[in-house]
């Protein structure tokens, strides 16, 4: 799971990724190739923000990787959809969305509720999950950019 990076608007008001929000998704990628984390496919909200930050990840990790957006990753979109989803997973996915949605997925995936106050994730934030096929799923890494 991994919040997009710090963004500002452009001339004609779409959100980009800021240059410090380019060099801390780069930095991410690369710490996360170091540490040999591997994704199958890379899905994105539907916002710019989020696809930038995911085709930075997808060049710096894998760029064989397949890139999609998941237009059910936005902010305050319901949870279900993407849960549903995850059911029917078995290869390593990364999702890369918002606040809300992101703390609020995390939350319900590990404790069943979606508190989303149990996770404070700073932009290029990347939380670390695994689940033992039963869908019981377990934090195994949560990464800050500046301290990676």
């Amino acid at each position: 799971m991994v919040r997009h990076g710090e963004y500002i608007q452009d001339s004609r008001g779409v959100d980009i990724l800021s240059q410090t929000g380019k060099k801390n998704i780069r930095k991410m990628a690369d710490f996360l190739k170091g540490q040999n984390i591997h994704v199958s496919a890379i899905w994105h909200s539907p916002k710019n923000r989020a696809k930038e930050t995911a085709q930075i990840f997808q060049q710096r990790l894998n760029s064989s990787v397949e890139i999609k957006v998941f237009a059910r990753l936005k902010p305050n979109d319901p949870l279900e959809p993407l849960l549903d989803k995850l059911l029917s997973m078995t290869e390593n996915l990364m999702i890369v969305g918002h606040l809300p949605f992101i703390p609020r997925l995390v939350s319900q995936l590990l404790t069943g509720e979606t508190d989303h106050s149990l996770l404070a994730l700073p932009t290029a934030g990347v939380v670390v999950m695994e689940n033992d096929r039963h869908f019981n799923w377990f934090l195994t890494g949560f990464f800050h950019p500046q301290n990676v």
